[in-house]
This record gives structure tokens, sequence and C-alpha cells, in this order.
């Protein structure tokens, strides 16, 4: 089934949830990813437009998770309607990052069409380990969604715990 209705909501609040506790401002450095990002990556290549800095701290820029749902700054700049979406909004993929919870949720609706994610993850579990490979590479991360989306769906909503102001 595909993401219609209330369902893409009930996708975001549980990366919300798995990824940052719905702080805005979590971040993380990916080291491992970074060591991968070969000096011919569309997206380096991009990046470098903007960020006149040596290839290796290029890498190590690209590989930040940031944000509620930790989208990589890398594919800020690989997807190019993820790229368009942030520089439409007057946005410089940088760290700190920050987007308005609305902002964000429709730049991870825009994420996940340029992934080619247009299923519901829950729905079975092989959609669910799809989808945890390519949000996060992890078939570990599979299992948090899925606790993630029972408490989401139970009796009360998530609700995330990160607080601020």
């Amino acid at each position: 089934m595909s993401l219609a209705g209330g369902r893409l909501e009930i996708l975001y609040r549980c990366v919300v949830e798995v990824e940052s506790s719905g702080n805005p401002f979590a971040i993380r450095y990916e080291p491992r990813f970074a060591n991968r990002i070969l000096s011919d990556d569309p997206a380096l290549r991009r990046a470098i437009h903007y960020y006149h800095a040596n290839l290796d701290t290029l890498r190590s820029f690209l590989a930040f998770s940031v944000g509620r749902i930790q989208v990589l700054i890398y594919n800020l700049f690989f997807y190019d309607d993820v790229y368009d979406f942030v520089m439409s909004k007057g946005f410089k993929p940088c760290i700190p990052y920050y987007l308005p919870e609305h902002a964000e949720k429709e730049l991870f609706h825009i994420l996940l069409k340029s992934m080619g994610i247009d299923f519901f993850p829950f729905d079975n579990e092989e959609l669910l380990y799809r989808f945890a490979k390519h949000w996060n590479g992890s078939p570990a991360y599979a299992k948090r969604l899925k606790i993630a989306y029972t408490l989401q769906t139970a009796s009360y909503k998530l609700k995330p715990r990160y607080r601020y102001g």
C-alpha cells in the first residue's frame, strides 16, 4: 500500500522517534559513510560549488546526519528534487541544520520519493526491512521502527521525548 492518508505522518513520527526522539537539533557523524564517498561522487561534486574545502573535509561534512529525521547532509546534495527543495527554501545545506517541522515533513516526503519509497513499510516484514535498508542501512533499524510503530498506533499517540524552548 502507498503512503496515502495518514500513513506518511505515521512513518514520519516513527522515524523521528527512532532517529532523534523529536530533537530538531540532533546531529550525528557517520565516519564509515564518509570513508565510502569517492572523489567523483555527484553529491561531493555539487558540494564543491558551495564549500571551498578539501575533499576530505567535504566528505566529513557530507557524513553528518541532522535534524529530527537525521537526514544525511549527503542526501541533501545527492538527490536533485531534494536539493531543489532545500535551495528553494533559501537554505544552504550546512551545520548547524534546522528546518521547522512542517518543512522537514515536506523534505521527508521528497526524500522518500527520491529514494523510490512509495510503500508503507509496516504492511509486512519484507517492506519494513527494505525501508530500513534504504533509510538507515541496518536491519536492526527495522526492529526499532517496529517498536516505534507499535507505540505510535497504540491507544495514545507517540509524543517525542525531546522538549525545547
